[in-house]
């Protein structure tokens, strides 16, 4: 294809040359004629230096353009993106939470999501040979005061972490009890919140500052053949996990 810019570029530059030699060779005492060969070759001319700049710098820099899209589009790729949302509120959980054999939840307090997916919780917890984690901030721990600094006076999260723990119990205890509930403390406060459900993993982003504020989300799918971000974040939880104290467990409770 480029290889045809380049001849049609050539060719209209040639028949506007053919064109000025005929106005000078044959056209010069005839006034029409000579006008008329004058501006075809004028109209060839520009037309095929148009087209040869157009080859040489606009093509050039929409080749780049070309190139700079194919490389992301292989990044995400090879990373696993599936999804990317700017209001991570816009995201429905309710398939992983009602889908997965196995899933994990690793929040600060988790108040907030527990509330708006409870109903999808219960009907989980009914659900026979099902796992369900959840990862919260010790309130007690370094995580615990760290956030307290962090959040607004009017936001007393280490309340809202045991209203969380309180609130899971709760509705684990009016479901059927069929699955498995698991809350476990993390000393240190995590920089997202993350979502596993099998294979897929969502993330949410937390803000640097104390105020509240839209947050994107992302969702990542799990390679079998290769390792990429939902990967890591699976490696990532086995390996907090030592760390972690257990605050319940429905096997023992």
């Amino acid at each position: 294809m480029k290889k045809n810019y380049w001849i049609i570029a050539l060719a209209l530059l040639f028949l506007g040359a053919v064109m000025l030699y005929l106005q000078a060779a044959f056209c010069k005492d005839n006034m029409m004629w000579n006008s008329i060969t004058g501006n075809a070759a004028s109209a060839l001319l520009i037309c095929g230096i148009f087209n040869l700049f157009q080859e040489i710098f606009v093509r050039k820099d929409s080749d780049k353009k070309m190139s700079e899209m194919f490389n992301l589009s292989s990044s995400i790729t090879r990373s696993g993106l599936e999804e990317l949302m700017v209001d991570s509120r816009e995201y429905d959980f309710k398939p992983l939470v009602e889908g997965a054999t196995r899933f994990v939840a690793v929040m600060n307090d988790g108040y907030t999501w527990l509330v708006h997916n409870d109903f999808e919780l219960r009907k989980r917890f009914d659900t026979p040979g099902t796992t369900t984690e959840f990862y919260l901030v010790d309130p007690d721990g370094v995580g615990g005061d760290y956030l307290s600094n962090k959040c607004l006076p009017s936001y007393d999260i280490k309340f809202k972490i045991l209203q969380t723990v309180d609130e899971l119990k709760a509705v684990y205890s009016k479901s059927e009890k069929k699955g498995r509930l698991v809350i476990k403390l993390m000393e240190y406060a995590p920089t997202q919140s993350v979502f596993i459900a099998d294979g897929k993993v969502v993330i949410t982003l937390y803000q640097n500052g104390s105020y509240k504020q839209i947050v994107p989300l992302f969702v990542f799918q799990k390679d079998s053949k290769k390792s990429n971000i939902a990967q890591y974040y699976q490696e990532d939880l086995e390996s907090m996990q030592n760390s972690c104290k257990v605050e319940f467990d429905s096997l023992s409770a």
